[in-house]
């Protein structure tokens, strides 16, 4: 006997999910409800429905194949029998707690074709929860965002935007005036999170292809929500335009000699080392998680590149390095590459490692050792102690402040704005594009956000081909010369009228572009 029977929504159809005891055994049983009769359906009534719903919908036959195949063969052994779905546990607790874990995600796959028709009429009347669109359209709700952008459309998501509206169902979001006052709503949690300009900015993406989705599915009343998007506010701090026109985005070349010189001094020598892996590529966060036994070298004809395959990252104040993975937003797949250090980088790491030889390290200790670990300190560094200390030096290699002005309450201040970490992070870009860096080459150093340009380029981010096509670029920069990148204007003359080939040669990658004087064709 049945000790509970509960009919549950389910997919634009009914679930019944049944818990008792047989033979001693706390079971949960799940059957699909034949909306035409109300009872569980058969599995020859099942396996018939989903053949006519194959025929209606292929696209999205092709998901539950094998699922079909299944039921028919229970359908040759016993048609009349009802289609279940049964697991068994300790207690009824257990038994129901595995049939939503593991049952459920079977039968929806069934129900989404199954019941198709059905869900399509209450989204066109707009009965679904915004909850339960979002669950029914699963990943294919950013199905056009990059990978790199999905896991955070997918975090606003569930973090801002479903907190206010997952219990709204889709009519109640129809008029202009309610959909006006729920988006206020995401505004003030905003706020009363602190939230940043790039959550600010995923929010209002997510929100935008939500709605977006809900308008192609069938809904359009929901278009006022759509329009409302653009009103989810940004932070309202210094003018942003204004701010980033008189910061600098990089160093100059004097200031940039003036800092490594500083950093030459033997009392800066894990300083040294810092710097030179955030200007590889390097986050602070990625240089308090990962140890010596992470660098590789790879072998070219006279010359060794040194590589750091980046997996790992810590996240806030703690000193645990997660790791990377598909649904892991604090270390995302697109920060999983292989960082190329810069010949003068490997000369000081390489210079860092003997030190630590030197106060009577072994390799294996220097192995599990993580980059920010501190000689003077006899510590590892959080990322919050290596900004501080960065700050420092920048002050001490007298990199000048700037005074930005804002206006509070409809006055004029200026806010003092000291060189920072994320100056120099700044700035090791802007080296990296001056060596012939394109977008792509750029986003693979730094663990930068995916673009479609990344994806049609197919970099191979752990490939030690493209690990020494950058190699040869970075091998243009050195720090310690007064000027950044050498120029040069060659004039090929060709005097015999007849097509020739020259080769230029040079230890590194160059960028090099083809001017012909038009007035005289021996040029």
């Amino acid at each position: 006997m049945a000790h509970s029977k509960h009919d549950i929504p389910f997919y634009g159809g009914t679930l019944r999910h049944l818990t008792y005891t047989k033979k001693g055994i706390p079971t949960a049983e799940c059957n699909l409800i034949d909306p035409n009769t109300t009872c569980p359906y058969t599995n020859a009534e099942l396996y018939k429905a989903l053949l006519r719903r194959s025929n209606e919908r292929p696209a999205l036959a092709t998901a539950v194949v094998h699922e079909i195949r299944e039921i028919a063969k229970k359908t040759v052994r016993n048609p009349n029998a009802k289609f279940k779905q049964q697991c068994s546990g300790k207690t009824e607790a257990d038994a129901d707690k595995l049939a939503k874990k593991e049952l459920y995600p079977r039968l929806a796959l069934i129900a989404k074709l199954l019941y198709r028709p059905i869900w399509e009429s209450l989204v066109a009347a707009g009965r679904p929860t915004v909850a339960d669109f979002v669950e029914y359209m699963g990943d294919d709700l950013f199905r056009t965002a990059t990978p790199g952008d999905r896991p955070n459309l997918m975090s606003a998501l569930h973090t801002t935007i479903l907190p206010v509206i997952k219990e709204k169902r889709l009519d109640e979001l129809a008029t202009e005036e309610q959909a006006k006052k729920e988006k206020d709503k995401i505004n003030r949690l905003l706020k009363k999170t602190h939230a940043k300009d790039t959550k600010r900015r995923n929010t209002k993406r997510a929100y935008t292809e939500l709605f977006r989705t809900i308008v192609e599915s069938g809904f359009a009343e929901c278009k006022s929500a759509l329009e409302l998007a653009d009103a989810i506010e940004m932070t309202k701090q210094q003018n942003r335009k204004l701010s980033n026109s008189i910061f600098p985005g990089h160093l100059d070349d004097s200031q940039r000699c003036a800092l490594f010189t500083l950093l030459s001094d033997q009392g800066y020598c894990h300083e040294q080392l810092i710097v030179a892996l955030v200007y590889s590529g390097l986050d602070l966060r990625e240089i308090a998680a990962l140890t010596y036994g992470d660098i590789d070298q790879l072998t070219l004809c006279n010359e060794i590149c040194v590589t750091i395959t980046v997996e790992k990252i810590v996240y806030g104040q703690n000193t645990d390095a997660t790791v990377a993975g598909l649904n892991n937003e604090n270390m995302p797949v697109k920060r999983l590459r292989k960082v190329v250090l810069y010949p003068w980088a490997a000369d000081i790491l390489r210079q860092y490692v003997e030190r630590l030889q030197e106060e009577g390290y072994s390799f294996a200790q220097i192995e599990k050792m993580r980059l920010s670990y501190s000689i003077l300190r006899k510590e590892s560094l959080a990322p919050f102690q290596m900004e501080a200390a960065i700050k420092q030096l920048l002050r001490e290699a007298e990199i000048p402040s700037v005074s930005i002005p804002h206006t509070r309450d409809g006055k004029t201040e200026m806010t003092i704005k000291e060189p920072s970490y994320s100056l120099l992070y700044l700035d090791a870009q802007y080296v990296a594009g001056l060596c012939g860096a394109n977008l792509p080459m750029l986003h693979a150093m730094f663990g930068m956000a995916w673009t479609e340009m990344d994806e049609e380029s197919y970099l191979d981010l752990l490939g030690n081909q493209y690990a020494v096509a950058r190699y040869l670029h970075l091998k243009r920069f050195s720090p310690y010369e007064p000027a950044l990148l050498k120029r040069r204007v060659l004039l090929v003359r060709n005097s015999t009228r007849e097509l020739q080939n020259f080769r230029i040669s040079s230890h590194c990658a160059i960028s090099a572009r083809w001017r012909e004087k038009h007035d005289d064709k021996n040029y």
